[in-house]
């Protein structure tokens, strides 16, 4: 563990070292289910040099904070592997608003389509009526 424990997540150092039965506090339900598999493609070597995921952690207050992880070779020792972790939130945050920005500017074009329709509705029946009242005007003239 190390300091960004704390001034990241919150966490006490201390407190994030050990077994990952012990470090439930630190994770999400779901990050929780995906953990056993990613500890044991760890330990057997399935995940190597180059790669690169993301995962959520819980920080001390409750928030879910998404952190982006990439392995890298240690060139000091052939035999370990060195995971680096950074955080996204923001990043998935922007993008998640986004995304809602994207359907809102849809759903609006939408409703504007519709309401071009319904407008030349209205008019269409609106200019049909008038023409209709023009014509009885006449006809009452006429009688």
């Amino acid at each position: 563990s190390s300091k960004s424990h704390l001034t990241v997540l919150g966490h006490d150092p201390a407190s994030c070292n050990g077994e990952e039965t012990k470090l439930t506090h630190l994770y999400t339900a779901a990050a929780l289910d995906e953990l056993p598999g990613l500890v044991t493609a760890f330990e057997s070597g399935v995940i190597e040099d180059g790669m690169m995921g993301e995962y959520t952690l819980l920080h001390a207050d409750g928030r879910e904070l998404w952190f982006e992880w990439r392995v890298s070779l240690d060139r000091e020792r052939s035999d370990r592997l060195l995971v680096v972790w950074r955080d996204i939130t923001d990043r998935r945050e922007r993008h998640r608003l986004e995304l809602e920005n994207a359907c809102l500017a849809v759903a609006r074009q939408k409703d504007e389509e519709a309401m071009d329709f319904f407008s030349h509705q209205l008019k269409t029946r609106f200019v049909t009526c008038l023409a209709l009242v023009d014509g009885v005007r006449e006809s009452v003239k006429h009688v």
